[in-house]
């Protein structure tokens, strides 16, 4: 870290890139790497002499029991999750891969926490926590890449995907997590609010969101798509309304969270590109 003065760590395994894995491997794939690269990163900068500012990219699912996220349960009428909100791993074995990563998710940013308020570095550290982080992914330039990742929890949806079950409704641009990453690490301390030693300062990124949706976007935007079959207006997903307040995160960095029709737009938009370039 010789040299660097600011640091904005996203590396982190997720369930899409792991499917073929077994719960009986989260130990392995998901936690010791999530936890291991955080607090070592954390080591490093604090060796360095040069560094003022890092900032984790974390996730909503560390700030919530997993079975609320996973759509086990209920969310308890009139709680609210933002991002002072905590709560412990879900204890292995895991059932499922996205058990697994839920559990990745808490234990790094309660972990990198403790790190932060023993050590009390020289320097602000600052925790993200988005939602599912949809919109356009311009490093994928053909009709795989853009159906790989994150993105197709949603486009699934418009190609015509049927889902019994519900999922979590929560949801943010990637363009907004860019904006509120690169703001948590260079706007100045008092306005992140990071200039107290020893506390991590968190910022909830994401806007609760109805799957659905995303349908009738497609139905109004994309008409002749559906006609010429390359998109569908009979996929079915029920939602979860996750109570999330990302309001805060608004208020500092002065902007509103990307309507989900936006982030519809922007990766159906970009499938149908690169379809019909195909």
């Amino acid at each position: 870290m010789k040299g660097i003065t600011h640091v904005i760590h996203i590396a982190s395994p997720i369930p899409s890139a792991h499917l073929s894995a077994s719960p009986a491997e989260a130990e392995e794939i998901f936690i010791a790497p999530a936890v291991n690269g955080t607090l070592s990163l954390l080591e490093s900068c604090n060796a360095s002499s040069t560094i003022q500012r890092v900032v984790l990219l974390s996730s909503v699912v560390a700030t919530m029991p997993a079975k609320y996220w996973a759509c086990m349960a209920p969310v308890p009428e009139g709680t609210v999750f933002d991002a002072n909100s905590r709560t412990q791993p879900p204890p292995a074995p895991y059932i499922s891969l996205q058990q697994a990563y839920c559990a990745s998710k808490v234990r790094a940013l309660n972990e990198a926490e403790r790190w932060v308020s023993e050590k009390k570095p020289d320097w602000g550290v600052v925790a993200v926590m988005p939602g599912w982080v949809i919109g356009r992914d311009w490093s994928k330039m053909d009709v795989a890449g853009v159906k790989s990742g994150t993105n197709m929890q949603m486009l699934s949806l418009c190609l015509g995907a049927r889902s019994e079950g519900k999922k979590a409704g929560c949801a943010v641009h990637v363009d907004d997590v860019a904006r509120v990453c690169v703001g948590a690490a260079f706007e100045d301390e008092k306005t992140v609010g990071c200039e107290e030693r020893g506390v991590l300062r968190g910022f909830m990124a994401g806007r609760r969101i109805e799957w659905m949706g995303a349908v009738e976007v497609v139905k109004k935007e994309f008409g002749r798509e559906v006609e010429q079959g390359l998109l569908s207006t009979e996929g079915v997903q029920e939602t979860m309304v996750m109570p999330v307040d990302g309001s805060e995160t608004e208020r500092v960095f002065g902007f509103e969270f990307l309507p989900w029709e936006e982030m519809v737009r922007s990766v159906v938009g970009h499938y149908v590109e690169v379809s019909k370039e195909a």
